[in-house]
């Protein structure tokens, strides 16, 4: 089965458990070459190869046939749900840190924010763009 011929089962059928496999058979280095820039650790990579499958098929709606390339298309969806696990991943250890993850606005970066702030520190988080940088030690 062909990338192409996969996306349009996944289209009827999201959840096609051999087509989700004929996705990561076709297409099993680039998984694995962007699992391996994006994470660290053999569980976590087993995790990411096993999740980005499924992730792939839930962008199924946005494949435009005769006008995206079935290759080049799963290649773009797996460097971008590699960036969107990575930052799940890092929202989620820096949260059992007792670190608050936030994204400062206008920027494509994550700030830490910690659990216990002052009142006046909270004050300013709400107000849009007095976030803290991570290289500061104070408010914009």
């Amino acid at each position: 089965m062909t990338n192409e011929e996969a996306i349009q089962r996944l289209v009827y059928d999201g959840e096609d458990t051999m087509t989700l496999i004929a996705i990561a058979k076709n297409n099993a280095n680039v998984l694995k070459a962007a699992v391996t820039r994006y994470f660290t650790g053999s569980e976590v990579c087993e995790k990411a190869l096993l999740i980005l499958p499924i992730r792939i098929s839930r962008r199924v709606k946005y494949f435009v046939r005769g006008h995206d390339v079935a290759d080049l298309w799963i290649e773009e969806c797996v460097e971008m749900e590699c960036r969107r696990l990575r930052n799940e991943f890092e929202a989620h250890e820096s949260q059992r840190r007792g670190v608050t993850v936030l994204l400062r606005p206008g920027l494509d970066r994550f700030v830490a924010w910690p659990e216990k702030c002052s009142d006046s520190d909270e004050e300013n988080l709400r107000s849009p763009g007095m976030l803290p940088l991570a290289n500061e030690g104070r408010w914009n």
